[in-house]
């Protein structure tokens, strides 16, 4: 019988290397997925903040009795709500376009959400005789 006098004592090494390598390049992916939805997360619910915002005051506005701003500030204290108003025009002629832009900044990346809407003027208003 002939014995082998192979030694195997660098093998197991080598398999140890190889496997912490791969734990840790799938946890470094693991903690890039994380943080880049974290951050999609992040934009996501300011764009919700923001229509929630300008629906609530393009809701008000069709009632007839807007937020006045404190109001506002106070539900979304981050969002900006700026209104422009319009006369419409071609098959819209005759209604007012309201136009609600609410605006809120992640990170020096503004997110913005605006809402269109076509009303009927203001009775008793001061263009009215």
């Amino acid at each position: 019988m002939i014995k082998s006098t192979k030694s195997s004592k660098g093998v197991l090494s080598v398999e140890l290397v190889v496997a912490m390598t791969v734990l840790v390049t799938i946890a470094g992916v693991l903690l890039a997925m994380n943080r880049s939805f974290g951050q999609l997360n992040r934009r996501l619910w300011a764009k919700h903040i923001c229509t929630t915002a300008a629906q609530a005051r393009m809701d008000a506005m069709t009632a007839g009795n807007p937020v006045d701003e404190a109001a506002l500030k106070h539900l979304w204290p981050d969002v900006s709500v700026m209104v422009e108003t319009a006369e419409g025009t071609g098959p819209w002629k005759g209604l007012q376009k309201v136009e609600v832009t609410a605006v809120k900044t992640i990170k020096s990346h503004p997110i913005e959400v605006r809402l269109t809407r076509y009303l009927p003027p203001v009775k008793g208003g001061a263009d009215e005789n």
